[in-house]
């Protein structure tokens, strides 16, 4: 497969995969997700490698208001990176008690 036809296809899988707002303490919506990568990894043969996870704030505040997973498909000139964040929609004192999800790769 080329690499365009492995982005559309993550893209099909996981776009909408967790819609609407969370606010459980365990990142259900996140799961979702990856559940949906680890099963598209195994379909297509392709390793979808987990890189990182942070938490981002504001400059000069503590309290962060997403976190992004990233994950990379290598083997190509320019290697896959797929992004899933989860968007901080709570209260100000704390954003992340409810969150979107938005996830794509390119």
């Amino acid at each position: 497969m080329t690499r365009n036809q492995i982005v559309k296809k993550i893209n099909k899988t996981i776009c909408n995969a967790s819609p609407g707002l969370f606010s459980d303490e365990y990142w259900l919506g996140i799961k979702r997700v990856q559940d949906k990568i680890e099963d598209l990894s195994k379909a297509l043969s392709v390793d979808i490698e987990f890189n990182n996870t942070r938490y981002e704030s504001e400059p000069g505040q503590n309290i962060p208001y997403r976190k992004r997973w990233i994950y990379t498909v290598e083997g190509f000139k320019v290697p896959i990176v797929v992004l899933i964040m989860a968007c901080g929609a709570g209260s100000v004192s704390d954003p992340l008690s409810k969150y979107d999800v938005i996830a794509y790769a390119s």
